[in-house]
């Protein structure tokens, strides 16, 4: 019995998401990522015309998955804070899951250096909403406090110190600078001593 549409086109996105993670978007041949999804090349460019056009629902199904993960991961804690410090959680699992490879969206970008093309136009809208997420927890955070909100740091600071630290898991081939950003945030979230 044939695979249902559905299925077929989750197996090449899932075969394309282990080849990137290990290889990158250039190292990565159509027929690879045929192969390794065991799929008819028909049945390859019936879902895909291009690699471009997999490599853009591979980004949208990618930045589906990191909110859907999120989302659940955060309902687990109560306040703002903690939903804060619970995303270094999240990077943390994440990276040790996919062997220390950093940022995935960081590293397409870096292959595709035409910042007006539409994947470097999906990184950014992936960066932006989780610069959204961050700067809405903040918010949240800003509000339960009872001292004036000047003291609060800037979702910006915190927005940095998460993707930097993405970066540098890759580089070190470790997860100390996830600890290390998130212990930095832990302090800026302390209420200041008067």
């Amino acid at each position: 019995m044939p695979r249902q549409t559905t299925d077929v086109r989750d197996g090449i996105l899932d075969a394309t998401e282990q080849l990137f993670i290990m290889q990158g978007y250039c190292a990565t041949g159509i027929n690879q990522i045929i192969y390794e999804a065991g799929v008819a090349k028909a049945s390859f460019y019936h879902h895909f015309p291009s690699k471009v056009a997999l490599a853009e629902a591979f980004i949208q199904r990618r930045h589906e998955r990191w909110f859907q993960a999120a989302e659940q991961r955060l309902a687990w804690e109560e306040g703002p804070r903690d939903k804060l410090l619970a995303l270094f959680e999240l990077w943390t699992d994440q990276i040790r899951d996919e062997g220390f490879r950093g940022c995935l969206f960081v590293n397409m970008a870096a292959e595709f250096p035409n910042y007006e093309s539409p994947i470097r136009q999906r990184i950014k809208a992936h960066k932006e909403s989780v610069r959204a997420l961050i700067a809405d927890l903040l918010s949240d955070y800003a509000d339960s406090q009872k001292q004036a909100k000047a003291w609060v740091p800037d979702a910006d600071t915190i927005y940095l110190l998460y993707d930097g630290a993405l970066v540098e898991t890759q580089n070190f081939q470790a997860d100390w600078p996830i600890h290390s950003a998130n212990r930095t945030v832990a302090r800026l979230l302390a209420e200041p001593t008067h």
